[in-house]
């Protein structure tokens, strides 16, 4: 590839991906959309985004798990995301159910509204507790405050720990990859729509591989780190597995 056809393929790519988003969640909230007071279109709903962009009301609100809040006082990612925008579209991501592979999720938060309804843990620092970096937690919240209304179960892969016995029978051996396979296994057992994995592994797991697989053979959508290893240089490679996985979104 020379420099042009790359960045040809990083456009394609990403265009794609955005598409392939908006579809799914639009599809995942239809029945939600059809009971509620007033219809909205494809064509309304980004009529309002666009309109939202042109001008931006800092006294303007929006609804988060029943509160009334001011967009200004949202975290800024949310907003340049279009949390808002989302909401009054009536994509909150109500039947849906996301699945974090991660360090674990903080269920006693109070900012997750119920909607963090529960966590199933393979393995976990000394004496139970949740990592230093509330890694997993973060992110969870990251996705609570996009889809309020969607329901999300914390897999605890991360940890100097492993876990034994439970209703997962684990034998307490299990490496981090291995544990990583296992929930992915699990969070399709679950009846996850989504699940996110914001890690990655420097070189492909066979077990993390399969898994990844008949995930998406069920239908499951698969959203995975790009990695943080990059150089700088556009002309080498920094693989974070699985993310070039054709089955998953890389991001």
């Amino acid at each position: 590839f020379n420099h042009r056809s790359l960045l040809l393929y990083f456009i394609a790519s990403v265009k794609a991906i955005i598409i392939m988003v908006v579809r799914y969640a639009t599809w995942g909230d239809e029945n939600h959309r059809s009971r509620s007071n007033t219809s909205v279109s494809d064509g309304e709903y980004h009529d309002t985004r666009s309109k939202g962009r042109q001008a931006v009301n800092p006294n303007r609100t929006t609804m988060f798990h029943g509160h009334v809040t001011r967009v200004s006082e949202l975290p800024l990612g949310t907003q340049l995301h279009g949390s808002p925008e989302l909401k009054e579209a009536g994509l909150t991501g109500r039947g849906i159910k996301v699945g974090v592979i991660d360090s674990g999720c903080d269920m006693d938060h109070s900012l997750f509204g119920g909607m963090l309804i529960k966590e199933r843990v393979y393995k976990q620092e000394a004496g139970g507790k949740l990592d230093d970096e509330p890694h997993g937690t973060h992110v969870a919240g990251t996705i609570n405050m996009m889809a309020p209304e969607a329901e999300i179960i914390g897999y605890r892969v991360f940890g100097a720990e492993s876990v034994s016995g439970g209703d997962l029978h684990l034998s307490g051996t299990q490496t981090t990859n291995e544990a990583i396979a296992m929930a992915l296994d699990q969070a399709v057992q679950d009846g996850c729509d989504i699940i996110n994995m914001s890690l990655g592994t420097p070189s492909a797991d066979i077990p993390i591989a399969d898994a990844c697989k008949a995930a998406s053979r069920k239908g499951v959508i698969l959203v995975v780190a790009a990695g943080n290893e990059g150089d700088d240089d556009p002309m080498t490679v920094e693989l974070s597995y699985p993310a070039p996985m054709k089955e998953t979104i890389s991001v």
